[in-house]
């Protein structure tokens, strides 16, 4: 057996699935000529999977995935990684008319209470 694995560096097929998703409810409190303020809260939702097929070593020869040990992307899952992040939105929304012609827009929130769930799993 060769020396401790210090770093590892190794190139795999990915594929998998994407899912996200915002939605906000607001209301306009203050209505000028000129101005335009309002607050608003919401939800944020964004999963996705990763399944990382095959296995090769580019940066440590005495790694598990090196020379004769290297899988193809053909092989099964060498890592499935899943990420889950919620969220609640609170914030405001200002808008303006700068010069007569210019309008600006800024949106200030916070998320909280972020809930993470990460799994990485290997066989």
């Amino acid at each position: 057996m060769g020396p401790p694995i210090a770093y590892s560096n190794t190139v795999s097929s990915v594929t998998g699935p994407l899912f996200y998703g915002t939605i906000d409810l607001g209301y306009q409190v203050f209505n000028g000529p000129a101005y335009k303020v309002g607050a608003f809260v919401g939800y944020n939702h964004y999963s996705y999977t990763m399944n990382a097929r095959g296995c090769v070593q580019i940066a440590n020869t005495f790694s598990d995935c090196a020379g004769s040990n290297a899988r193809p992307p053909t092989s099964g899952p060498e890592i499935i990684e899943q990420d889950t992040w919620d969220s609640l939105r609170v914030g405001t929304s200002v808008e303006t008319v700068l010069f007569g012609r210019w309008i600006v827009k800024y949106f200030l929130f916070l998320e909280l209470a972020p809930a993470c769930a990460h799994q990485c799993l290997e066989p």
